[in-house]
């Protein structure tokens, strides 16, 4: 019981930080990526299987926001990183000491 709870959490904090698993994947992988790579990237990571509309839903929105660029390769869609999305990348990598302590912040009894 109380490790479904915990994966549920888990599955809930990685539903909403998918942005930040994407750009990650990319930026240390350096390479275009497809949806179905970051689907397997993300259960290979974490063990989670997420749908393939969660996925692609993320993808267009950091395209949107020009952080991915894509193009078709084939019949598959591929992704790489914009110049911007590589300096908001590295950005947000570099700070991952400070996001995990704001994130360890949330779980503290008291905060003051």
């Amino acid at each position: 019981m109380e490790a479904n709870i915990i994966r549920e959490v888990e599955r809930s904090i990685l539903g909403g930080l998918m942005d930040l698993a994407i750009l990650s994947m990319l930026y240390h992988d350096g390479g275009p990526a497809s949806g179905y790579d970051v689907i397997k990237y993300l259960h290979r990571r974490f063990g989670f299987l997420p749908s393939a509309g969660l996925v692609y839903s993320h993808l267009y929105g950091l395209e949107r926001e020009s952080l991915l660029s894509g193009w078709s390769n084939g019949r598959k869609r591929v992704y790489s990183l914009t110049q911007r999305g590589k300096e908001k990348s590295k950005m947000i990598v570099n700070a991952g000491d400070r996001i995990s302590k704001f994130v360890s912040i949330i779980l503290q009894k008291d905060g003051c």
